[in-house]
């Protein structure tokens, strides 16, 4: 199934735009496309702006035929189709929890030959350090017929280095050619679309494969850990991603399932 796809030289930030169509009756699927962004958001309210050509947003909107109780696993199936994305371009990637797209902190630089650097990214705790290469934001919108989801991906494509964040990079500082905005933003629509559609078919199940697969790319796992929650602050070592999509760590306490938070890798 096709979705359709709107592509706009710039607005303030396609998820705001999508959740606002979805509270007018829009249904979906739908996808949005932007060049540049003025007024993005991240997790927490964090800022996602991009000058034009630098970066890409697509957001998706959908509605689910899925209980809306499993809709927890939404942020975690678009991260594998980003990667599914970023593969068919070139790059291997790794997922932090819950949606960071990361790769090892010594690819992206000019001062290391990316040929000598084959870090392994799949399995809990592979990757030592991190850069982000994108980022994930899951909002759920109630329109006149029900909630729908939103889903954005911001992907730095062109960055230049002195613009990233610390500790971040760019697609075309990790593969060295530059594949165009519109080329990018069509995979990563075409994938994350497919993931969600896989995701829908086994009725939101993790246990179809989906779990496994989402372990088996996620960096978080194996490391220690401080996750910052509405509640406060856990630390502990994280040691699976439960049936629902939370982050489980072993404290000193125990066992205990993080379903929401900012996480940082200690080690």
């Amino acid at each position: 199934m096709r979705w359709p796809v709107e592509v706009v030289a710039v607005t303030g930030s396609t998820n705001a735009d999508l959740v606002a169509r979805a509270r007018h009756g829009l249904r979906g699927p739908q996808v949005l496309v932007a060049l540049e962004q003025t007024a993005g958001r991240g997790r927490l309210g964090r800022d996602w702006q991009s000058r034009p050509g630098e970066s890409v947003a697509v957001s998706l909107l959908w509605c689910p035929a899925v209980a809306q109780a499993r809709w927890t696993w939404v942020p975690l199936v678009v991260g594998l189709g980003v990667l599914d994305a970023l593969r068919a371009l070139g790059v291997d990637a790794a997922l932090k929890w819950p949606n960071d797209v990361v790769v090892p902190a010594d690819r992206g630089t000019d001062d290391v030959p990316r040929d000598a650097v084959r870090t392994a990214v799949e399995g809990p705790g592979a990757l030592a350090g991190l850069r982000k290469l994108a980022g994930i934001l899951v909002e759920v919108a109630q329109g006149p017929s029900g909630p729908a989801v939103v889903a954005g991906v911001g992907l730095n494509l062109r960055t230049p280095p002195a613009a990233l964040a610390p500790l971040a990079t760019s697609l075309v500082a990790l593969t060295g050619g530059d594949p165009g905005a519109t080329a990018v933003a069509g995979r990563l629509a075409q994938s994350v679309a497919a993931a969600l559609l896989a995701w829908e078919a086994v009725d939101g199940d993790p246990a179809g494969g989906l779990r496994e697969r989402y372990l088996a790319a996620c960096t978080t796992l194996g490391r220690e850990v401080r996750v910052t929650t509405p509640a406060g602050e856990r630390s502990g070592t994280a040691v699976d991603v439960d049936v629902d999509g939370a982050l489980v760590l072993r404290t000193a306490d125990g066992r205990e399932a993080v379903s929401a938070g900012d996480v940082r890798h200690v080690r």
